[in-house]
């Protein structure tokens, strides 16, 4: 099991636009081995269960599976097209969305292409 047990204060939260929340935790004085536990689950997916006071052993074997409240049945693609039609309404544009939407995703493409790294000769 990679799960890590930590005494922490929730300190505050954010709201944020796509309806969750920024938590933010004030752990008690932590290990170099506990720190670098924190460091390598940096940018990763989890599970979080807090309760005030300690957790017994045996709740923390018995804690429940994850189960999303909402199921999002959108795809990537989908949700793309919906936030990318958020922006064009907030931002006021006066073009069919339509020809905006291509462009944003030409430039969308741009974006990550001049990321890339340069192919060798051989293609690779």
């Amino acid at each position: 099991m990679n799960a890590i047990v930590l005494h922490a204060d929730l300190k505050k939260y954010s709201s944020l636009s796509n309806k969750t929340l920024d938590l933010v935790f004030n752990t008690s004085e932590l290990t170099a081995e506990g720190i670098g536990t924190i460091l390598s689950y940096l940018h990763m997916t989890g599970t979080l269960a807090f309760k005030i006071g300690d957790f017994s052993d045996e709740e923390i074997h018995d804690l429940p599976e994850y189960k999303p409240e909402f199921s999002n049945s959108k795809t990537p693609s989908e949700r793309l097209r919906a936030v990318l039609f958020v922006k064009y309404k907030q931002q006021n544009i006066q073009e069919e969305f339509e020809i905006w939407r291509i462009r944003e995703m030409e430039r969308i493409i741009d974006t990550v292409k001049a990321e890339l790294l340069p192919e060798d000769e051989h293609g690779r």
